[in-house]
């Protein structure tokens, strides 16, 4: 890549391989697009051209079209070094801004009690710029760092992790920031792991062990696309300013700015029923009024801001051959979509983001989530572009959801009619049970309520399971649910077998997955990576399952519901094609423990973590982020993103639900 490469690469990217061919429209509707060729990145252009090809030259950092007679410009050059912007109250204003959001009553306050002061560009007033103190990073980030000092004549800036050490340079010469140790950046510990699956942890799972391996240094470049970091001179000190969206990217944060004040994006997503909470802050985000133009030199540092952070967060860059570019930038040309992203109307831009992360990536973690202020809560982003990996989803949804439905009872809910599908059943021997629930939900509670909600689980008898789309996270916890069902299952000593039935689970919090897996195997690593970084990393837990304030998953109790784990028992998993994320995670893990039986068909994939991001104008959207989970062989990670085999193929989905036919199926392996 050339906005993201690992330092000292002798060439940013050495791609010298494959042909991709690509269709770039010049039709609104696509259809009478001339198709691109886009050949690599090489030092020189490639000898004996034909008619659209297209390269990046490593030399120039610039990439070309072929038009039949000579090389044009496709993505714009850029200069080695570039003048440092220092600019003061002539042309920047400083104002304060609050941080909206709700207190412990839902009432809606601002954080902190005191806003906080941003700069605005006065030809540019819809973005706010940070200005970078050892203070003013801690509010915003919760960690703590040091800011090297700043003048009128800086070059360059250093950010230092008080804890870690680890550093982030901003280059205003070369437009580039460099972290020492990208993963390290973020850290409060120097014990922590890169990533804590299970944070925050809570007082049924703990961690036994963690192993960091670090990556490279790697630099972000955005001296083809100019994001705007200047020297804020006001006349007494100099500030380092960097304007929110990009504070966002190189911090790990994720804000927005509506005109008037700042909100959590998390805020803005919460089911909106109580006029005197979330309702009401969301109305309060939407209330500046929406927009049908804004400015070019505001929509240039939108998209400029929108294909950074793509460049620095998306982590499936591989698998959709999009490193094979030098950048998004590069990228979005090729593919069409870059005028669309570059657009003055905000509900042209919206679009275009979504067929970005629907259709383009169409990974199933990547997706637009919530209008922008400027076009409003109510206005509709459809799409025409449906990925392959959707069309197949809702087939596998039909075909999967119609078995176990099959002569359950129907009840009504919400004035929505659902199949009553419980949540445990056991075969007629009682030597088997089939636990099943369709997302991994974690309220985040302590142990004392989760025992509580474990009992009001208990009184219901059959563990009814909610559906996983459309229902609110409060109704009940996976972790309480695994918690009774571990109850049930040290009570009724006839049962062998035990069948977790993720065949129809969507995914939901990795906290809870962590949770079960530990639960069936005493214990469960997550070894993660990060494709960008080359940074490695695993993690341990162990889970307090039957809260009784100990950790006895690695033994086996001989009486009673002492027990944490089910480790003792003949363990399955069944799995599908709409078993995704989470749902895709736990039976890779439960495999590689060679403990665990895999049983069905091949999951839905999906591994990465998901990534919450923001564009400048406020539009929320997400994608399949660097943070991949793997599972460890002879010490080598490999990527279970593309779904995992089961050990014993179910080929009708109907047999999927026929407790009979999967007890005599599980006695007939043990």
């Amino acid at each position: 890549m050339k906005k993201l490469n690992v330092l000292l690469a002798a060439v940013l990217l050495g791609a010298l391989s494959a042909t991709t061919f690509i269709s770039c429209s010049n039709g609104e509707d696509g259809k009478d697009g001339a198709g691109i060729v886009w050949k690599g990145s090489f030092a020189t252009a490639p000898a004996n051209p034909d008619y659209n090809w297209a390269y990046y030259n490593t030399t120039d950092k610039c990439s070309y079209l072929w038009d039949g007679s000579k090389w044009t410009v496709l993505a714009g050059s850029a200069p080695t070094e570039f003048s440092v912007s220092v600019v003061g109250s002539d042309t920047f204003t400083t104002k304060e801004v609050n941080f909206r959001s709700l207190d412990t009553n839902k009432k809606i306050c601002n954080v902190g009690g005191t806003p906080v002061t941003f700069a605005f560009a006065n030809d540019m007033p819809e973005v706010p710029y940070v200005l970078c103190t050892d203070a003013v990073i801690k509010d915003l980030t919760g960690r703590t760092y040091t800011v090297s000092a700043v003048t009128k004549d800086s070059k360059s800036v250093t950010v230092t992790n008080s804890v870690t050490s680890a550093t982030l340079t901003l280059d205003l010469t070369r437009h580039t920031c460099t972290y020492s140790n990208y993963d390290a950046f973020f850290l409060t510990s120097k014990d922590a792991s890169y990533v804590d699956v299970a944070y925050p942890l809570n007082d049924y799972i703990k961690i036994v062990d963690l192993h960091n391996t670090p990556g490279q240094s790697i630099a972000l470049d955005w001296s083809t696309q100019d994001i705007g970091v200047v020297i804020y001179n006001n006349g007494n000190t100099c500030s380092l300013a960097i304007p929110l969206q990009f504070f966002n990217t190189v911090f790990g944060q994720n804000f927005v700015y509506n005109g008037s004040n700042i909100y959590y994006p998390n805020d803005l997503l919460q089911k909106a029923t109580d006029a005197n909470g979330y309702k009401a802050l969301q109305d309060e985000y939407y209330s500046v009024g929406s927009k049908t133009e804004t400015s070019q030199k505001f929509a240039d540092y939108r998209y400029n801001d929108f294909c950074l952070n793509l460049d620095i967060n998306y982590g499936l860059k591989s698998q959709h051959g999009i490193d094979k570019f030098p950048d998004f930038d590069t990228y979005f040309t090729v593919i069409g979509l870059k005028d669309k992203l570059k657009n003055t109307n905000p509900l042209t831009f919206a679009q275009a983001v979504r067929d970005v992360c629907e259709y383009y990536f169409g990974d199933g973690h990547s997706n637009y989530v919530k209008n922008s202020y400027l076009i409003g809560s109510t206005a509709s982003i459809s799409t025409e572009l449906l990925s392959q990996n959707d069309k197949n989803y809702a087939i596998n949804t039909t075909l999967y959801k119609t078995a176990r439905n099959k002569g359950k009872e129907t009840v009504t809910e919400n004035g929505q009619a659902r199949a009553k599908i419980p949540g445990y059943e056991l075969s007629s021997d009682k030597k088997t049970i089939i636990v099943r629930f369709d997302s991994f939900k974690n309220n985040d509670s302590k142990r004392e309520a989760r025992i509580n909600e474990r009992t009001e689980l208990r009184k219901s008898n059959d563990l009814i399971l909610k559906d996983y789309v459309g229902v609110n996270e409060s109704e009940y916890d996976t972790v309480s649910f695994i918690s009774a069902i571990n109850e049930i299952i040290r009570e009724n000593t006839e049962i062998e077998n035990v069948v977790l039935d993720l065949s129809c689970n969507g995914g939901g919090a990795v906290h809870t997955a962590a949770v079960v897996v530990a639960w069936m195997l005493g214990e469960v690593t997550f070894n993660m990576e990060n494709p960008i970084t080359g940074a490695k990393w695993s993690i341990t837990y162990t889970a307090d399952i039957n809260m009784d304030g100990t950790y006895d998953g690695n033994t086996t109790p001989s009486t009673g519901i002492t027990g944490d784990s089910i480790k003792d028992k003949n363990l399955f998993c069944l799995i599908s094609p709409l078993s995704f994320s989470c749902g895709n995670t736990t039976p890779a893990l439960l495999a590689a423990s060679d403990r665990v039986t895999i049983l069905g068909t091949k999951s839905g994939g999906g591994t990465a973590f998901v990534h919450h991001a923001s564009a400048a104008d406020g539009t929320l959207y997400r994608m399949s982020s660097k943070y991949v989970t793997g599972t460890s062989k002879n010490g080598a990670t490999y990527d279970i993103d593309q779904g995992v085999e089961p050990h014993v193929r179910i080929s009708k989905p109907a047999n999927f639900y026929n407790v009979e036919k999967i007890n005599t199926l599980v006695t007939s392996l043990n």
